[in-house]
């Protein structure tokens, strides 16, 4: 089978591609730059690493390995159509350039590039939301000072990719990726205090020790770091049908569950952003 590798992608000047988006975003005084909207396959083609490329969503997840690397080859051949049509049309779409020996090269627009090569910066928080509809992902990346590359994907497998502030513009698009029902910021917390070690969760599992977790509609994970080098913290928010939070900090080999409130969710952000902004100042 033809593999991905068969190809590459001119990332040559990634980092002259990611000044240059960096600089239209800081005389655009827009709240959002949007680089690039990429599918699970995409981003395979492009990086030639399953590790790099992911989180995936449901479709492309599911394949297995061969069948990953002909969807990734199939969006490159997509592509490279496009291209050509897109230059007979003098659209902006570059084809993929083949040498002698028949290998590819794709050139990717500037942002695209930006965006790829600024996916390669640790991640400093991510969101992930399990349903029953599949996965859903928020991701923060630091890019420079006050600039942050944000991610977000569908359970679908697609990516987009923006440069942004953590201003509250930002904090709201953070709140909504819990998808919380309307009023839920009425709720008081529920009367929930435990603590298990991971055995012990494992143990308690659809017992009643665990029956405050019986009415989860959705969980999210939040990691976060709030230093470059630093561990990451996690929690774990399950949403409950109502839209009340139960909230399970890990940490020492234990998960702690608390009641919160959407105000909770509210002030971590607040708090996490404010240290992030103190730490990259001591630096």
């Amino acid at each position: 089978m033809t593999q991905p590798a068969d190809t590459t992608t001119d990332l040559a000047d990634g980092a002259e591609a990611v000044r240059l988006v960096v600089d239209d975003y800081r005389t655009s005084g827009d709240g959002v730059l949007n680089l690039a909207m990429l599918a699970d396959e995409e981003l395979y083609a492009y990086t030639r690493d399953l590790q790099e490329a992911a989180p995936f969503g449901i479709w492309f997840g599911r394949l297995d390995e061969n069948e990953q690397q002909a969807a990734a080859l199939g969006a490159v051949r997509a592509r490279a159509v496009r291209g050509e049509v897109g230059a007979d049309l003098g659209l902006v779409e570059v084809p993929m350039e083949i040498d002698d020996e028949g290998n590819g090269t794709v050139s990717l627009e500037t942002p695209v590039v930006a965006a790829l090569t600024l996916r390669r910066n640790a991640i400093r928080l991510s969101v992930r939301l399990i349903g029953a509809d599949g996965e859903t992902w928020y991701i923060l990346r630091q890019v420079e000072d006050d600039i942050w590359l944000r991610e977000t994907m569908t359970p679908q497998g697609f990516h987009l990719l923006a440069l942004v502030r953590l201003d509250e513009q930002e904090r709201e698009v953070y709140l909504s990726r819990y998808q919380l029902p309307d009023g839920a910021g009425e709720l008081a917390a529920p009367e929930v205090s435990a603590s298990f070690t991971e055995q012990e969760l494992s143990d308690a599992a659809g017992t009643n020790a665990l029956r405050f977790l019986a009415d989860t509609h959705h969980l999210v994970n939040v990691s976060r770091l709030t230093s470059a080098d630093g561990e990451p913290e996690v929690r774990m928010v399950n949403v409950l049908h109502d839209g009340s939070l139960v909230t399970g900090d890990v940490g020492g080999g234990r998960v702690s569950y608390s009641g919160a409130t959407v105000a909770d969710i509210e002030s971590d952000w607040d708090d996490w952003v404010a240290t992030v902004a103190q730490s990259d100042d001591a630096s």
